[in-house]
């Protein structure tokens, strides 16, 4: 995997020029006054877990114990919230135990069955994602670093520790009514979340991923806070920003005012050596985001080859707009799992072996989006392919009970 510099953090056996004093940097932040639980460093992936303990100092068990409170795995709780902690906890565990047996489990089984996984890159794009792990987790199991876009606030996701009750019982009740669709019909409806998550204690998408993690028993070995600089290379934001409008993003990084910002999370399974991470970045998904004069387009030409995961994307791909970041998706992907609101079928080519899945009628109409066409060429196929049913929700089907789902991967 290509790394660069300041991208990771640092395991001691790398070269000396790489090498950066921790203690001088965790006392630079400390002047800062930021956030509890806001800052935090990482690890380069070819380190083990027993090596990210014992070289990054700044590592932090409080966050894999956030994770776990918002999870409802706490076990070490203040005595003024055991009571109110029970309720939660209750309700997450039948959250856990819809989520597992129900779409989860029927993806994970069907996965098993059809993905091309000695084709797949070990790095996963994922446009438009919002705070979703669930289904890259599942379809992309053994992808080292999965790349999350969308314009979502990163997000704070303070120690409990530090909270009121008030704020404890707040914070918990916004996560769980933010979340609760994606346990039902495994849709993340983006105004619902916004709605409880840009209040509160626990804000944008930081709480909702911590906590996906936990549910799904990973284990959190560190989050921190990131910006792209020009040489669209990842580093720790020195001033992180906070909630900012689809209008203020768009406006921001056009302008070049203000650098691509987002988190970077590091995670792994229980007794697995493997570690994984997330990188989420804050940016308004266009074509000019590809720009080589542009932070976003270099970091993202950095990542090449990658799998591509895409649902519900709110048709973006499908505007003439979008044509230039369309070719370029089929260009460096690999494999490729979304529903009828990704790349139009038109854009691969023979090389691209694509199969089909699910009930395709026609584009799903859209309160909020009034483009929403229908793809003739894929309504074609659909009818004369007879494809094999598809036994979980995804994307927009999660709406009218008939989920589509294209599957293809690059044969040459």
């Amino acid at each position: 995997m290509q790394r660069s510099a300041g991208e990771f953090i640092w395991c001691r056996r790398m070269d000396k020029t790489t090498s950066i004093d921790l203690k001088a940097m965790a006392l630079r932040f400390q002047s800062l006054h930021l956030p509890v639980l806001l800052i935090l460093f990482c690890v380069v992936p070819a380190c083990t877990v027993e090596e990210i303990a014992r070289t990054c100092t700044l590592c932090d068990p409080r966050w894999d114990a956030t994770a776990r409170y918002l999870a409802g795995k706490a076990t070490d709780l203040p005595t003024d919230s055991i009571a109110e902690y029970n309720h939660h906890r209750d309700r997450m565990r039948t959250y856990w135990h819809q989520i597992q047996t129900g779409n989860r489990s029927r993806m994970q089984t069907w996965a098993r069955e059809n993905m091309p996984y000695e084709r797949m890159s070990p790095t996963t794009l994922y446009l438009f994602s919002g705070g979703d792990i669930i289904n890259p987790t599942v379809l992309f199991p053994d992808s080292e670093t999965y790349i999350f876009a969308a314009i979502e606030d990163p997000g704070v996701a303070p120690d409990s520790a530090s909270l009121t009750p008030v704020q404890r019982r707040q914070g918990l009740d916004n996560i769980y009514r933010a979340v609760y669709t994606i346990g039902v019909d495994n849709y993340l409806r983006t105004n619902t979340m916004r709605a409880h998550l840009n209040r509160g204690p626990y804000r944008g998408l930081l709480p909702v991923l911590l906590m996906f993690l936990s549910g799904l028993d990973y284990e959190i070995d560190y989050a921190r806070r990131i910006e792209i600089n020009p040489e669209g290379d990842i580093i720790t934001a020195i001033n992180p920003r906070g909630y900012q409008t689809p209008e203020d993003v768009q406006s921001s990084l056009n302008s070049g005012r203000l650098p691509p910002d987002g988190l970077e999370i590091v995670f792994h399974k229980p007794g697995s050596q493997q570690l994984r991470r997330i990188i989420y970045i804050r940016m308004w998904i266009a074509d000019d985001m590809l720009a080589p004069s542009r932070p976003e387009g270099r970091f993202l030409s950095k990542q090449v080859p990658f799998n591509i995961m895409l649902k519900s994307a709110s048709y973006f791909l499908h505007r003439p707009a979008a044509e230039r970041l369309c070719r370029f998706l089929v260009k460096n992907g690999r494999v490729v799992v979304q529903d009828d609101s990704g790349i139009p079928l038109r854009y691969f080519s023979e090389t691209w072996q694509m199969r089909l899945y699910g009930d395709y009628r026609g584009a799903t109409p859209l309160a909020d989006q009034p483009f929403h066409p229908t793809q003739p060429d894929m309504l074609a196929r659909y009818r004369d392919q007879s494809p094999d049913a598809l036994p979980f929700d995804y994307g927009y089907g999660a709406l009218n009970g008939r989920s589509n789902l294209q599957l293809g991967y690059q044969s040459q």
